[in-house]
């Protein structure tokens, strides 16, 4: 339990802090009835209970408990001392990204002129650089990465994979924040696009690693 509310956690915690205390204000000032849901032109299409923005820090409150266990899980828990401070860091980055999409919430339920399919594209593509610059960093584990089953086997393949993914998610992370700004639904069909490419490229890679070292 230490651990979960440990240092390495302190600034993701804050944050979930932050979510909570911003989803009791907004309950106090949205309507009763707010957007739930966004269909590709940003406008809502679902409408739904203003309790509902509680999801988002319970979701975070979920996810941060588990960050530390998840490592006890893993068959290759030793490997993340050699990684701790990019793992913790996720989970930060993970937090904030829920928070601006609380607040982009609350905005819009107060009738805040925001395109949301423009704040979705924006905070992905931070989120996705902010991952590819972590992902050479990362060793070896079943939680965390991208886990094909060589790269999994084999450290040199997990290597080489995380070096192009790397590469792959922070150029796709700048090309989801540039379709941030693309006017009409185009935008989310970009963010799709992306994302398919940037974890299908790695993937592949990972597999030609494999299939040469055969030869």
């Amino acid at each position: 339990m230490k651990k979960i509310f440990g240092k390495e956690m302190l600034k993701t915690w804050i944050v979930v802090a932050l979510a909570v205390i911003l989803a009791i204000v907004g309950i106090l000032i949205m309507p009763d009835t707010i957007p739930t849901h966004f269909g590709p032109s940003g406008e809502p299409d679902a409408w739904g209970s203003k309790f509902t923005v509680l999801l988002y820090p319970a979701i975070l409150v979920l996810v941060t408990v588990l960050a530390v266990p998840m490592i006890k899980l893993d068959p290759k828990q030793d490997n993340y001392e050699r990684f701790s401070k990019y793992y913790y860091n996720f989970f930060l980055g993970f937090a904030l990204f829920f928070l601006a999409m609380e607040a982009a919430n609350i905005a819009i339920a107060m009738g805040a002129a925001i395109n949301v399919g423009s704040i979705i594209c924006f905070v992905t593509g931070v989120l996705m650089f902010f991952v590819g610059n972590m992902m050479p960093k990362i060793k070896q584990n079943f939680f965390f990465g991208i886990k094909t089953p060589w790269a999994l086997t084999d450290e040199e393949n997990w290597f080489k994979t995380h070096r192009l993914g790397g590469k792959t998610f922070a150029a796709g992370g700048i090309a989801i924040m540039i379709a941030a700004f693309i006017p009409g639904e185009s935008k989310i069909w970009i963010l799709l696009a992306v994302v398919l490419v940037m974890v299908f490229v790695p993937f592949v890679y990972s597999y030609v690693i494999f299939k040469n070292k055969q030869k």
